[in-house]
């Protein structure tokens, strides 16, 4: 599984790293725990519906330093049915796409960055030690 953002590309192994609704309320309260569970659970719920009502409606949702979510439509294109062995035309559609923030996709680089750079420096340094 693959998923392209922007100009970065993210490979996802399995779904040992995918984190669904109840985890993400589970963490955002760890985070701050303002609110209980369920009204993290409940605000992911009406953040969810709210953006199918606006990507319907043609709207276009930044939420500043994190990125753009916006209707895309796709166009109506003939395929092959290899069940029924004819082509069927069909209809277009719209999804939701997203353009992460230049300071969102800044920020995560510098981590990695910072990461690697940690990692190198300590591979460096047991090399030495091996010598």
């Amino acid at each position: 599984l693959e998923l392209h953002c922007s100009a970065i590309l993210v490979r996802f192994p399995s779904h040992d790293n995918l984190i669904r609704t109840a985890e993400l309320a589970r963490l955002m309260h760890q985070k701050s725990d303002a609110y209980h569970i369920y009204e993290y659970t409940d605000m992911l719920k009406i953040f969810t519906e709210l953006m199918v009502e606006l990507m319907l409606e043609g709207e276009v949702v930044q939420l500043h330093h994190f990125g753009t979510f916006y209707p895309h439509e796709t166009k109506p294109r003939l395929h092959y049915n290899v069940l029924k062995g004819v082509k069927e035309q069909t209809s277009g559609n719209i999804t939701m796409k997203f353009k992460q923030a230049r300071r969102l996709r800044d920020r995560i680089s510098a981590i990695v960055k910072q990461e690697r750079s940690k990692n190198e420096v300590s591979q460096d340094s047991s090399a030495v030690a091996d010598t």
